[in-house]
């Protein structure tokens, strides 16, 4: 919880202090990054995943890529659904929803968030692979806003954090 700002920080500890231990050694044995076949996992960059860095720019794609064994990859943290594609040495940025793993040699999707959305769309994101396609689908589900802002507040979480999901 070192590396986020005060507010993140304030919510990794109060997420902390509600789990059981069980859930906290569960969660301390998860790995920073999974390879499953053909997909890694990863919650930011795998170019130190234990940093949690972003993948905003060409460079921050380029490092994951060279990092990546399988042809796709699966991350997060900069809640913006998008894909960035590597093929033949060049990088190229989707930010379509439905994205076609073909057409790359490489490809890192972000899946995008459940509330807290970067790119002014409130609806959750999540994706689907059709691993018979080989493609990947953005999808927006709406969900109830206004309870998660108001368990937010009850919890005593600070208030940017429910603003952000609005």
């Amino acid at each position: 919880a070192d590396y986020f700002h005060a507010d993140a920080r304030d919510a990794i500890v109060w997420t902390a202090r509600q789990l059981s231990n069980e859930c906290l050694e569960f969660l301390k044995k998860m790995p920073l990054v999974e390879e499953l076949d053909d997909i890694t996992l990863v919650h930011g960059s795998l170019n130190h995943p234990e940093f949690f860095d972003y993948i905003r720019t060409v460079v921050d794609a380029q490092l994951s890529f060279d990092l990546l064994k399988t042809p796709i990859c699966f991350y997060g943290h900069t809640h913006i659904p998008l894909a960035i594609y590597l093929k033949k040495g060049n990088i190229h940025v989707d930010r379509g929803h439905v994205f076609d793993v073909k057409k790359a040699d490489k490809v890192l999707i972000n899946v995008g968030s459940v509330g807290q959305s970067r790119d002014w769309d409130i609806r959750a994101s999540c994706a689907i692979y059709d691993t018979d396609k080989m493609t990947v689908e953005i999808r927006r589900v709406k969900y109830n806003i206004n309870s998660a802002v108001q368990k937010i507040y009850s919890a005593g979480l600070p208030a940017v954090n429910a603003l952000r999901l609005m």
